[in-house]
């Protein structure tokens, strides 16, 4: 096997596409048909020699005929026409793992490695499960050992290596045996990162703390949390793409990107983050900002300003929230069906309205009381739901105890789809 040793590489790696997903029962297909061309002007812009989705593909395990279909056109499409591209896809939690890497077979004969889940046979196979050459001009420029979202017990059951810190050195030891310590290794994960010396626990799921990650990956490509960051302490080894869609209203304020890593004679550059432009826009009216919900007055005046703001940021396509304070007054009978014509009339599609009211209470505290829908919106959402208890409670929660929080309620999931 040819080894360049000092060939550039460029690397673009995303994650969380959550195909299939849909908001208020409305599909989202459109955005990402939208990110689909954008992504592959990308990789034409750029000369990407190898495309990394880090899990979370799709947004079910039961996704539908069609979503698949889209996916793999994709992979068909990009194939077709970048010669050399390599194409490297990992499961998320969201993910059906099997199902995924079904089509591997045929897929490989197209520089399409599929990676759902851990493989039976012996240790050495199971290693070899998880790594990929990627291949430049018919020598092999990097090596990506590709690790889809798996569960390990939080707890080391013999030994001082915790399992996961011993399976990530286990691959990085294999990748020095075959393909030496010269060439650039890519470690992908679809995890939560714990930034702490020890990592954190929520039930049985453990956060992985930075030192798992063996200094031999020279990027730790992650998928998992939507937010496209590299966390502290990590120096820009280990990063977050984030979703290249936004797929929820909570993420409507949020920049959403690709990440673009350039390896030049062994040398790592970036991430450099490549903005997608969203082809479906979700938009909340008043903006999302603060961490706290705000709302709009119900009154007349302010409600008449919807269709004009929109407007004026030339909004087409876009799904609009609303949120709308109703203490002082309720919204007049029809109102809501008056807007949805008004905001149709833009080019746009008003999909949920959220009625909201600060009450006092017995004791002399405020309650939020919601709507039905926004109570809709609490059974499905138990982050919602954590967020409320600690409002009402003064309770201040770390961004680190989110993070294990999100980790512990996808696996939950995960497990009732299995």
């Amino acid at each position: 096997m040819t080894m360049g040793k000092n060939s550039t590489c460029r690397i673009l790696h995303t994650a969380d596409w959550h195909l299939g997903v849909t908001l208020e029962n409305m599909g989202m297909e459109k955005g990402h048909l939208a990110f689909f061309d954008q992504l592959e002007n990308i990789i034409a812009e750029h000369s990407v020699d190898a495309l990394v989705v880090c899990g979370d593909v799709m947004d079910s395990a039961n996704a539908s005929g069609s979503t698949q279909r889209m996916f793999y056109d994709l992979l068909v499409r990009l194939s077709m026409r970048f010669q050399q591209l390599e194409i490297v896809v990992t499961a998320g939690n969201h993910d059906a793992g099997r199902r995924l890497e079904a089509p591997e077979a045929l897929a490989r004969h197209m520089r399409i490695h599929l990676v759902g889940a851990m493989p039976n046979g012996g240790e050495e196979d199971k290693l070899g499960h998880f790594i990929v050459p990627l291949r430049k001009n018919g020598e092999v420029a990097a090596v990506v050992a590709a690790v889809p979202f798996m569960a390990f017990p939080a707890r080391q059951t013999g030994g001082d290596t915790p399992p996961q810190k011993a399976f990530y050195e286990s691959l990085a030891q294999k990748i020095d045996r075959e393909y030496g310590r010269e060439l650039p290794a890519i470690l992908l994960g679809h995890l939560t990162v714990e930034s702490g010396a020890a990592g954190g626990m929520v039930g049985h799921v453990a956060a992985v703390p930075l030192h798992f990650f063996p200094e031999r990956f020279s990027y730790v490509a992650l998928g998992h949390i939507h937010k496209a960051y590299c966390p502290d302490g990590s120096g820009g080894r280990v990063c977050y793409s984030g979703s290249p869609v936004a797929v929820s209203f909570d993420e409507a304020e949020r920049s959403h990107s690709v990440c673009l890593v350039t390896f030049e004679e062994g040398r790592k550059s970036g991430p450099e983050r490549i903005a997608i432009e969203q082809g479906q826009p979700l938009v909340n009216i008043p903006p999302q900002t603060g961490q706290k919900p705000t709302y709009m007055p119900a009154d007349e005046e302010h409600l008449r300003q919807v269709a004009g703001q929109l407007k004026e940021k030339g909004m087409k396509d876009a799904y609009v929230r609303l949120m709308i304070d109703t203490t002082q007054r309720t919204l007049p009978h029809g109102k809501a069906e008056e807007l949805a014509q008004e905001i149709a009339a833009t080019g746009n599609t008003l999909v949920k309205v959220v009625q909201h009211a600060l009450l006092p209470g017995s004791n002399g505290q405020e309650y939020n009381i919601a709507s039905i829908d926004e109570f809709e919106t609490l059974r499905k959402d138990p982050a919602k739901i954590a967020q409320l208890h600690a409002e009402k409670n003064g309770i201040e929660i770390s961004p680190e105890s989110w993070a294990l929080f999100a980790t512990a309620v996808a696996e939950a999931r995960a497990e009732n789809a299995d």
